[in-house]
């Protein structure tokens, strides 16, 4: 008998226990998704996973749930936010985030929230000039970022890579909308480009549009990738490309004539000047891409501007030296429009003037290859790939680009070489080229490749 009522009380201490331990977990389940976390690691997570889930193509390049074989975003494209709407999202995150007491993180935790609290308050503030960014550039916007996506980072290896790859192509017509509305917001309060940035982009549409559907680039690339799919049958494959075919002909391409439409309707109406001085508020956003940029509060306008000019007049004098010292008697300036302009230097419009400057930047990178493993990369990624530019990207691009490989290093990095456009190319330039082009995603990837930091450290843009 007391057998029996020991066995029946443990059993219920036992239930009680289960329930008790199921409760917490669906607690902490709750407050970690929907509510504050109780850890700001959490937090972090969090926030970085809820940011991301808006951004479908940013989790496509970033390519941290596909390690996982989690992929459901892939036949999904990002379109641009309302500021209204991301200026509360932002808010809200900020203000939670301020809500964990400093005394209960340790020092990593500490400089984690410094740093991404200094974020936020960039991205708030950045967001109140919404309307002055230019969204369309001859750098970057829709008409280059679509494209440069679907070949970069949507990779197809099976049947369901290659339809998610047919439903973006679908989807692009709606982004472009979206776009469009945001372009007409900014032509009210006056901050669309300049001109000539104008000017340029609807060279580059031409030159987009110009080939039959069956010869654009993302028809291409398409057919390329499909055709790399061995578990594709040939009537699979033919009715896919029919498909990307008519799809580039009755989405994509009316969606870029809709955009050139759209620009040439008011080029006529734009005024002549450049910079942000031209927009409404214009100092005031000038002052806020100095914060961001400049990484700094106390240096501002025209403090900044003499500082700049100073360190330039320095840099003048210290080359100048150097001229003298090899009994170079002309000015700094002078010389170097010379060097520049030496034909010895330049390359020919040809294929074998191409051939030679691939040469040397494959290279540079080989020469290098030692300590980008070490530094750069460490040992993470094996292999670099070389591309050209294709004819409509590089109407107004630079001579040299350098791609990232992703967090899971799956995607390897890649050299964007300009050969539409020899005269960019400069001989004796080449190697600062190479440098520079490395020096401005060094610390990108030092943050990629730090170990036990949260993930939104190894994604933000942020110098810390």
């Amino acid at each position: 008998m007391l057998a029996s009522i020991r066995n029946i009380t443990i059993w219920q201490l036992v239930k009680r226990f289960i329930w008790a331990s199921l409760f917490a977990v669906v607690f902490w389940l709750v407050n970690t998704i929907w509510y504050k976390p109780f850890n700001i690691n959490h937090f972090y997570d969090r926030l970085i996973l809820q940011t991301a889930l808006q951004d479908p193509e940013s989790l496509t390049k970033l390519g941290i749930l596909e390690r996982y074989g989690i992929k459901f975003y892939n036949d999904r494209l990002s379109f641009l936010p309302t500021k209204e709407t991301q200026a509360q999202e932002i808010s809200k995150a900020l203000e939670m985030l301020n809500s964990y007491k400093k005394s209960n993180q340790n020092t990593e935790q500490r400089l984690s929230t410094a740093i991404l609290s200094r974020y936020l308050e960039d991205l708030l503030l950045e967001t109140s000039f919404a309307d002055h960014h230019y969204y369309l550039s001859s750098f970057e916007g829709i008409h280059l970022d679509f494209p440069n996506f679907m070949v970069s980072y949507h990779h197809i290896h099976t049947v369901k890579d290659a339809e998610d790859y047919l439903i973006r192509l679908s989807q692009f017509d709606k982004k472009m909308d979206r776009c469009l509305e945001v372009l007409q917001g900014q032509k009210a309060s006056g901050a669309l480009p300049p001109r000539f940035m104008i000017e340029n982009i609807l060279v580059q549409i031409d030159t987009f549009l110009v080939s039959e559907t069956k010869e654009n680039l993302l028809f291409r690339d398409f057919s390329v990738k499909i055709g790399a799919v061995e578990v594709m049958s040939e009537p699979v494959r033919r009715e896919m490309s029919f498909q990307a075919n008519t799809l580039l002909q009755d989405v994509v391409y009316p969606s870029y004539a809709k955009l050139a439409s759209f620009l040439t309707h008011h080029l006529d109406s734009l005024k002549e000047g450049d910079g942000v001085w031209r927009t409404n508020s214009g100092e005031e956003y000038y002052l806020a891409l100095l914060r961001k940029y400049g990484s700094t509060d106390e240096l501002i306008g025209e403090e900044l501007y003499q500082k700049a000019l100073h360190e330039a007049d320095t840099a003048r004098q210290k080359l100048q030296k150097h001229l003298d010292s090899m009994n170079i008697g002309t000015k700094t300036a002078y010389t170097f429009r010379n060097f520049y302009s030496d034909p010895k230097y330049k390359f020919k419009d040809d294929s074998t003037s191409r051939a030679e400057c691939l040469a040397m930047v494959d290279s540079l990178v080989r020469v290098n290859k030692s300590i980008f493993d070490k530094i750069i990369w460490k040992g993470s990624v094996t292999n670099v790939q070389m591309w050209a530019f294709s004819n409509f990207q590089a109407v107004d691009l630079e001579a040299i680009e350098y791609r990232e490989a992703t967090l899971h290093s799956k995607i390897v990095p890649i050299w964007k070489l300009n050969f539409v456009q020899m005269n960019k190319w400069h001989k004796a330039i080449i190697p600062t080229m190479v440098a520079g082009e490395l020096a401005r995603h060094y610390q990108r990837t030092i943050q990629k490749n730090k170990a036990n930091i949260p993930v939104f450290r190894q994604i933000i843009d942020f110098a810390a």
